[in-house]
């Protein structure tokens, strides 16, 4: 029988995780800053990636390197979904994305 998500939990953890980005994102000298905060996607992306691994490599029934590539697609699959989800809801609600800036290293 899968696990039952704890909605409420997960909601926690994710403005948790989101809310840390924010605020490590603000630069120490903020004397040039403005009002707008940028921030770099790629590193983010990278430490929510890092955090992912962690989690799902200490999972008990991952054993082997096939359970692990198993893992990895259902992960791949999930975030696909989730990914369509967003930009569905945006359809129906003719909401916009968030304003967001790229930030790719050289």
């Amino acid at each position: 029988m899968p696990h039952q998500i704890n909605a409420e939990l997960s909601s926690k953890m994710m403005n948790a995780i989101l809310r840390a980005i924010m605020e490590t994102s603000v630069p120490e000298d903020r004397s040039n800053a403005g009002d707008t905060l940028l921030i770099p996607t790629a590193e983010a992306c990278n430490a929510m990636i890092q955090i992912l691994a962690t989690f799902l490599e200490t999972t008990p029934n991952a054993i082997t390197a096939e359970d692990l590539r198993d893992m990895s697609k259902e992960v791949a699959m999930r975030l696909t979904w989730e990914m369509l989800s967003i930009r569905e809801e945006r359809a129906k609600t003719g909401a916009m994305p968030p304003p967001t800036i790229s930030i790719h290293a050289n």
